[in-house]
């Protein structure tokens, strides 16, 4: 009897150490499932902010893209070329989802350009009183030969540079400017001044067409996509003649 007394004992001791090692291991899990969905579920931005007045300005976006911003900083390199552009955006973020990706309502105001082999930079405009439009990467082949390199020669861009319409604010409601930067050159330069840039697409090796309205009507353009003057300008008619 007293043979089973023991055995009874050890057996419960047994199952004492059995059920710790298994609460132990359940508490591990749930440790680590708490340092690793943790940080994902914090409200905080994805990219370092800096407050200047009102206004909160990052990194973020791409060129020719949506204002958005799904992890840290990048640079988005200029095919066939050395550089690279970050967008310095306005506005503050607001973290959603899993992922804590952020959104900015504010506008792109500059763009840092990188020497990709010394990791200088500079920036294109001065200050921040701008809205850049969408941006349009002229290039030197098109369409693209096959098996060769289509390298970025220039930026063509809209840019509100002043607040025309008085409500305190440099937004895409003010009047643009089409602005050009070569590659490889120290600053973006005016082309010309209009209410509205609507459209940009490159056609060809020579042209690229330009759609925009003066304040009174809207105008066709043409643009050499070499030294970037004006070959034909017309206005368009709103009414079948």
């Amino acid at each position: 009897m007293g043979d089973d007394n023991a055995f009874f004992r050890w057996l419960g001791r047994i199952n004492a150490m059995l059920f710790f090692i298994a609460a132990a291991c359940v508490i591990v899990l749930m440790g680590g499932n708490a340092l690793m969905w943790g940080p994902m579920s914090r409200d905080t931005p994805t990219a370092a902010e800096v407050k200047s007045g009102d206004d909160t300005y990052t990194f973020g976006g791409t060129i020719g893209g949506p204002s958005i911003v799904t992890g840290a900083p990048s640079i988005t390199h200029l095919d066939g070329t050395d550089e690279g552009v970050m967008v310095l955006q306005r506005g503050e973020s607001r973290a959603y989802g899993l992922s804590s990706a952020a959104r900015y309502e504010g506008g792109d105001v500059n763009l840092l350009l990188v020497d990709l082999k010394t990791m200088k930079t500079r920036w294109l405009f001065e200050g921040v009183k701008h809205d850049i439009g969408q941006i349009l990467e002229v290039r030197s082949s098109v369409p693209l030969p096959q098996n060769s390199a289509d390298p970025v020669t220039a930026l063509l861009m809209p840019v509100a540079a002043a607040d025309t319409n008085g409500d305190g604010k440099v937004t895409r409601a003010d009047g643009d400017a089409l602005y050009l930067y070569r590659v490889g050159s120290a600053k973006a330069v005016k082309l010309f001044d209009a209410k509205a840039i609507s459209g940009m697409e490159q056609i060809d090796s020579e042209r690229i067409a330009i759609t925009y309205y003066d304040g009174k009507t809207d105008h066709a353009a043409l643009l050499s996509a070499k030294d970037f003057r004006t070959i034909a300008d017309t206005a368009l008619s709103p009414t079948p003649n």
